[in-house]
């Protein structure tokens, strides 16, 4: 699996391989949800979702949550892209129980409260996720480009490009908020011009950064 993933690269290989593995009767929770994550990366999250179930199930029968922050994080992910709420809401109950102050998990949290109409709640946690944010020295303009990602997830455009250029106002020659910015213009069609120009502006600081280059790239596209 894991050389059909970095060396031959090809799709239909690493899906025989995860489904070989699906089909066994592996009991170890790294290689399920290995797999797990490579459905989710190649556009099948129901999939990714048996998965990460399966790991539940092994959970359950050695009597204890695994306590394995990665786990939480993209099994989250594989069931809102799935559209399975109610599930994605168990899961993070059980990490942050595990890891009550995981900024990345109380994030996906504040992400579903939006998705599901909690205004009210997901306030309260993006409070919650900058009170956090502080705490471990992140830079405010860290928080905001964080926020802005949020928000796209969320298709709260205005709020998004809001955030993006609050980050970039607190950090002027950052080439990652620079990027941030030009690339949220371009994808979403805000602004492609303005784009370009701050995505030039980024590329004199940095002209082989390949981030960078791929933003130009889709902009000119």
């Amino acid at each position: 699996f894991w050389h059909g993933w970095f060396n031959t690269k090809n799709k239909d290989d690493i899906l025989n391989y995860c489904s070989a593995i699906e089909k066994s009767d592996t009991r170890s929770r790294f290689i399920l949800f290995d797999v797990g994550c490579a459905y989710t990366y190649l556009g099948k999250s129901d999939k990714s979702v048996d998965m990460m179930e399966k790991v539940e199930k092994v959970n359950a029968d050695f009597g204890e949550d695994w306590r394995y922050r990665d786990f939480y994080s993209y099994y989250s992910d594989a069931c809102h892209n799935a559209g399975r709420y109610d599930k994605e809401n168990a899961v993070l109950k059980t990490g942050l129980k595990l890891f009550p102050d995981d900024i990345d998990l109380i994030w996906k949290q504040a992400r579903l409260a939006l998705s599901t109409g909690r205004f009210k709640r997901s306030d309260e946690l993006i409070k919650r996720f900058e009170y956090l944010c502080k705490r471990l020295n992140l830079s405010e303009s860290d928080v905001q480009a964080s926020l802005g990602n949020l928000f796209v997830q969320v298709d709260s455009l205005d709020k998004a490009e809001k955030c993006f250029r609050q980050a970039l106002d607190l950090q002027p020659e950052n080439v990652t908020r620079l990027n941030d910015l030009a690339y949220f213009l371009i994808n979403k069609d805000r602004n492609i011009d303005e784009g370009l120009k701050l995505i030039d502006i980024a590329l004199e600081f940095s002209p082989e950064n390949y981030d960078l280059l791929r933003t130009k790239g889709w902009g000119l596209y």
